[in-house]
């Protein structure tokens, strides 16, 4: 009788282990390159900059509601800092992981500061930033497929994913 429980106490502390190492949330710390198939598809590149075309502002070629072509992207327990070009604007954004408000200035048209006022949080294995601007409200989210970073940009004119491979 001691013999089952000692192995089923074993295989339990196992179970356990590998339940807590499955639930662990993936880590985007780090330095991403925008794969080029995933500029040309969907036409998910257009003149307009950074934050797209038209209502939304930038000029230039750039990623619509994309963070151009190399992101930097460095993580903790409490937020995430998402650096990037736009235009030949450097872009430094810092969100709180709790929900809470994070407060990021952006560069608009003619050099004019953007306050942008975002949320994030987790939902599963992704980060989900809903950003408000003046122009409205726009959704990213932040997942894992495999070794690839993906950036989903949802906004009132549909969904734009694009592909970021570690690199640089």
């Amino acid at each position: 009788m001691r013999r089952l429980t000692a192995v089923l106490s074993a295989a339990a502390v196992v179970v356990a282990t590998s339940v807590l190492f499955a639930q662990a949330k993936p880590n985007f710390a780090g330095k991403w390159v925008l794969e080029p198939a995933a500029a040309a598809d969907g036409g998910q590149m257009m003149a307009g900059g950074g934050q797209g075309g038209g209502r939304m502002g930038g000029r230039g070629r750039g990623m619509r509601g994309g963070w151009g072509q190399n992101v930097t992207i460095s993580q903790d327990a409490n937020a995430l800092t998402v650096e990037y070009t736009q235009g030949q604007n450097p872009v430094k954004a810092v969100y709180k992981l709790d929900g809470s408000e994070s407060h990021n200035t952006m560069t608009g048209r003619g050099g004019q500061s953007m306050d942008q006022v975002s949320k994030a949080a987790w939902d599963g294995n992704a980060i989900v930033i809903t950003t408000t601007t003046q122009f409205g409200e726009q959704k990213r989210t932040l997942s894992m497929e495999g070794d690839n970073l993906v950036l989903t940009t949802s906004t009132q004119n549909g969904d734009v994913k694009a592909t970021y491979k570690k690199g640089m």
